[in-house]
């Protein structure tokens, strides 16, 4: 089983393996710094998953959030900022995993 989408309605949440639909879903960089960029904007309130086992998808990333065309390796400071709900306006919307 891959990693899922962490974002907040992501319409991308899993890869579809049977049916060969792909998505890049990059992992949590390891880098605390970074990692909290990350988190704080992509990860709704309340959620209480281990983030090991989630990421955030292509979805949420601009072309040049990428290091190159191929679209697989992200910049060093790439932050996810695409396509990220307003988690001011989602007051009482919980996160369904």
């Amino acid at each position: 089983m891959g990693r899922r989408c962490v974002v907040l309605r992501c319409q991308n949440s899993k890869c579809n393996y049977k049916e060969r639909i792909t998505c890049r879903i990059h992992a949590f960089p390891a880098n605390s710094e970074i990692r909290g960029s990350w988190v704080r904007a992509s990860v709704p309130e309340g959620f209480k998953s281990k983030l090991e086992n989630y990421g955030v998808c292509q979805l949420h990333f601009f072309d040049a959030d990428y290091a190159d065309e191929s679209k697989i390796r992200l910049v060093k400071h790439a932050v996810p900022s695409r396509n990220i709900p307003d988690f001011q306006n989602l007051a009482g919307v919980t996160w369904n995993s």
